[in-house]
């Protein structure tokens, strides 16, 4: 199982973000986020809550429970080939659509669809 400094790390890197932009987004030292990323520190309560906010990811996650970034993955590839059909259906493909494009669209459906993103 991946350690929290493990898990943010590797999403700073995905995200194309520095230890020092976390810092700041979060309102901690960069050397915090350090120590979190190696693990002589862990962080807790509002800093977690913080840095799961600033990353995109769940406290779940961040504290170890797999299943809950599993379960999303699996709602956001349903909601895809959802999304790919309608795009198909009017002759669009979803093939050269970045992620953020990808999240733009995926915000519309979920808006058309009546159903309430947190």
């Amino acid at each position: 199982m991946k350690t929290i400094g493990r898990k943010i790390e590797e999403r700073l890197q995905e995200l194309d973000l520095s230890q020092k932009d976390l810092a700041d987004k979060v309102n901690v030292t960069e050397a915090t986020i350090s120590r979190y990323i190696t693990g002589t520190r862990s962080p807790r309560g509002e800093i977690l809550s913080r840095i799961a906010v600033a990353l995109g990811l769940t406290t779940d996650y961040l504290l170890g429970n797999e299943s809950m970034e599993n379960d999303i993955k699996l709602i956001v590839n349903k909601k895809y080939d959802d999304i790919s059909k309608v795009f198909n259906k009017k002759g669009l493909s979803l093939d050269n659509i970045d992620s953020d494009e990808f999240e733009t669209i995926l915000d519309m459906y979920i808006l058309a669809k009546g159903i309430k993103k947190d």
